[in-house]
């Protein structure tokens, strides 16, 4: 290929919309990340809600209360006060920390898809309506989804919980 100027301007120009688009992207998810910490500023308690393993009969370690059993050790251990769901829906804000668990078996039952959401909900009022008193908004958020063995569920989710619970506290502790 020869090259001449022309055509050397004109590769100038995709590499410099290239990396602003990239530049843009990284701004946006700044104040994506941005919005998120200030969500968790000046945060005093926390309550901690898990659902979605209600009708499920995976053995007595995977279930709901042994997960939020686990997340309140974690968060008490990293100086997160934790109080329970519904005395977090009286608070100014209703400050909750949920996770959402979902879990499928194969049709032979020897894998299973599972998916662990953590939440921060908290009320919010809209900017283009604020005659809207009490509106529940997720304002920070991780999750993790994998396939495992029946045998490894267990493990697997903790795993998983553990790492999203450890990004909690650290943007909690980098705003607090």
């Amino acid at each position: 290929m020869h090259f001449n100027r022309k055509n050397l301007t004109c590769s100038y120009i995709v590499v410099f919309i290239f990396l602003s688009n990239i530049v843009n992207a990284q701004s946006s998810i700044d104040q994506f990340k941005e919005f998120q910490l200030q969500a968790l500023k000046d945060l005093p308690e926390v309550g901690v809600y898990v659902w979605g393993l209600e009708d499920l009969d995976l053995g007595k370690n995977i279930n709901n209360k042994v997960y939020e059993d686990f997340i309140r050790m974690q968060l008490e251990t990293a100086g997160i006060k934790v109080i329970d769901f519904s005395e977090a829906n009286r608070l100014k804000g209703s400050p909750s920390l949920e996770l959402q668990l979902r879990v499928a078996y194969n049709e032979d039952q020897s894998e299973i898809a599972y998916s662990a959401i953590l939440r921060f909900i908290q009320d919010v009022i809209l900017d283009r309506d604020r005659t809207v008193l009490h509106y529940s908004s997720i304002t920070w958020e991780r999750d993790a989804m994998g396939i495992t063995n029946p045998e490894n569920l267990g493990e697997k989710l903790k795993t998983a919980l553990a790492i999203a619970v450890l990004e909690f506290v650290k943007d909690y502790k980098s705003v607090n």
